[in-house]
This record gives C-alpha cells, structure tokens and sequence, in this order.
C-alpha cells in the first residue's frame, strides 16, 4: 500500500471520528435490541408451533409425565448422589409444553440434592422455595450440600434463606441431609415436634468444624431410624438413640462409641469411621443383642482392643475392622468377643494390617460359627 492509500484512510479515520455522536450511536444500539427482542419472541412463537406437532408432544399429559419421572430415575443412577439434581429444570428449559408437564408432575420435585454457595444462595433459595412448590403434597427426601465450605464456618453474616425456605415443609420430611452451618441452628429448631415423618437423617457442620453447641432440633423425634453424624462432640446431639436401627458416626472417641451402644438399644447396623482413642474413664461392659452389623475403622491413636473389650454383643452376625498400619493383629481380640458374647457371628473381614496362614487357620479352628474371613493388607483393597 502506497503512502498516498495511508493519507486515504487516516483521513476516513479522522473524519470518523469527527463525525461520531454518542447519542445517535446510542439510539442505533437500542433499536438493534428491540430488533432482537422482537426476532425472539417470533423464534419462540415459531418453535412453539413447531414443538406442537413433534411426535412425543402428541403423547397424553400422564404419558409424558410418566416419561420423565423414569428420566428423572435414570439420571439420578447415572449421576449418583453426589451431584445436584438439575434433570427437572432442564426439562422445563425445552420447550413450553415439557415445562407445563414438568412443573405439573410433584414426583419430579420429591427429592433432590441442592449445592449451595455463599454468593448464590440467596437466590438459589428462591429457586429451591419453586422446586418445593411443585411437590404439591408429596413427602420430600432433601440433602443440601454446600460449595464453598470455609466462607460457611463463621456464624455471622451467614444467610438463613436456604434453611428458612425447606423448613415450613418439615411434616413433610423423609430423609433429611444437611452440611449444617451453626447460623442455622435456630432456623432449624423451628421444626422441633413437627417432623412426624422423618425416618433418616444426616448432619455434619462446614470443615468437618463442630461448634460448641446444644443441638436438639430432633431430640423427641420418634420416627428416625437412621442417623449419620460427622465430627460433632456426641454429648452436643440430643436424639431418642433407642429408637435407631441404623447408625453411621464419624470421629468419635471410643468412650462416645460405647455409649451410643448402650444407648442405641434396638440398632442393628452401626458403623464407627475414625474412631478416635479412649478418653478419661475405662466404660463399664456394655451389653447390646440387637447388633448385627458392626464396623470399625480406626484413626492412628485408637485401639481396637479398648473399643471391644468393653463389648458383649449377642447378635453379632458381621464384624468389619479397618486398622491403620502397625496396629496390632486384632484376631485375638475378635475371638475374645466371640467367646465372650457367644455370637453367631459369620463374616469377619480386617483391613489394613498383615496376618499369617498360621494366625487365621487358629483362628478359623477356634470358632464354631465364622465361615468366611477376608484379610486386605491395604484399606483401599
């Protein structure tokens, strides 16, 4: 390009620029807008039309509801548990019909897993007040997690609206799982004496960090018959633990554990992870025949032997321990236990320490009821 050709369009430039006027650029770029706002109301107008006479449109109201809640089951299969439910809501975004059914069929919105986080959760309980709406009447199994954990450990200047959004529903609850912030803890009392139909319920706080609190939300609730708490000081949870059939606990002290057995007097599957060391007082024997399923895993510092040499457990069927490296081999202490609670226990299967053929086949000869022992050198195995 020549010198001349530069002159040329330095000067288009200039005069360009000259010439622009804000207000008549303004004006152009709202009449594009308007433009487009317009291009999509026809779009949705022409696509409305269209979706009305595609095939699975032409199908019964009840046909097509029945087609998604088995949608809705599949995705929850795909995806599992662990991830949010979002199936419904893409539903609704296809087009007007799908939403009509969608927000028509309460079996799509009886249970979900809602991840919240600190920036969004306003507004996410507006959407989760909706997805509750469109439940109608039906009984609800709700889990809300949280994203973003560590913004949610101190107690002020935490919202309330998630919780405060799922608890006029609580006559309603069948299971409940919920990471547990201690600014809701008095949102949440708000639902004490009116959960008649809770039968499980999981809690743990943000960061596994339990507050200093009394928690007794569901201390008179008679209908929990599985519970799964994670790193709380037990003497904090207040439950009817003698209605339980289902225990899960993670980091509790030997001496809380023995307790929960004495007081967990109808459970019959529990489960220790992270089982911490014996603290203060040696407990008194305690006796529970309704245990069936037990199982152990250890943190570094706990010892197995001072967890079940204070256990005489009748119903023993199936006893699974998971021991940290180093432990000691625990098959005299299984077989004290046997002999002590004179248990049908069948199934013995220990994890994490090495035991010799000579070690099981004692064992194995010493025991009239156990048919199957598995031992994995690796906990992960």
């Amino acid at each position: 390009m020549d010198k001349g050709s530069n002159l040329h369009y330095e000067g288009e430039a200039n005069e360009s620029r000259d010439s622009f006027k804000l207000d008549r650029e303004d004006m152009r770029v709202a009449q594009l807008d308007h433009h487009i706002r317009i291009l999509g109301i026809l779009r949705a107008y022409i696509c409305r039309s269209r979706n009305q006479i595609v095939a699975i449109n032409c199908l019964p109201f009840e046909v097509l509801s029945q087609i998604f809640v088995l949608g809705n089951i599949a995705s929850e299969l795909d995806s599992g548990p662990v991830q949010p439910t979002v199936f419904p809501l893409i539903l609704g975004s296809v087009c007007y019909k799908w939403r009509c059914v969608a927000w028509g069929s309460s079996e799509l919105w009886e249970s979900f897993h809602c991840r919240i986080s600190k920036a969004r959760c306003d507004a996410q309980a507006m959407i989760l007040r909706g997805w509750l709406q469109r439940s109608q009447q039906r009984m609800l199994s709700i889990c809300i997690s949280i994203r973003d954990e560590d913004a949610w450990t101190e107690s002020s200047n935490v919202s309330t609206s998630i919780i405060d959004a799922i608890v006029p529903y609580c006559e309603r609850w069948t299971h409940l799982g919920l990471i547990l912030p201690e600014a809701w803890y008095q949102s949440l009392n708000q639902a004490q004496g009116k959960v008649p139909n809770l039968a499980s319920l999981s809690i743990r706080p943000p960061m596994s960090t339990s507050p200093p609190l009394s928690f007794g939300t569901f201390a008179q609730a008679t209908s929990i018959r599985s519970f799964f708490a994670s790193h709380y000081d037990l003497a904090n949870i207040h439950l009817r633990w003698d209605v339980l059939k289902k225990v899960v606990l993670e980091g509790v002290t030997t001496n809380e554990a023995i307790d929960v057995i004495r007081r967990g007097e109808s459970i019959t599957s529990c489960r220790f992870n992270e089982l911490g060391a014996l603290e203060h007082d040696f407990p008194r024997i305690t006796n529970n025949s309704s245990i069936q399923d037990l199982e152990i895993s250890t943190d570094e510092w706990a010892d197995l032997d001072e967890f079940l040499d204070f256990l005489v457990l009748p119903g023993l069927r199936s006893l699974t321990v998971t021991l940290p490296e180093g432990h000691p081999d625990p098959l005299f202490t299984i077989e004290a236990l046997i002999s002590r609670s004179t248990c049908p226990l069948k199934s013995v299967d220990i994890r994490g320490v090495e035991i010799t053929d000579e070690d099981l086949i004692a064992f194995v000869s010493h025991s009239d009821t156990v048919t199957t022992i598995r031992v994995r050198h690796h906990a992960s195995q």
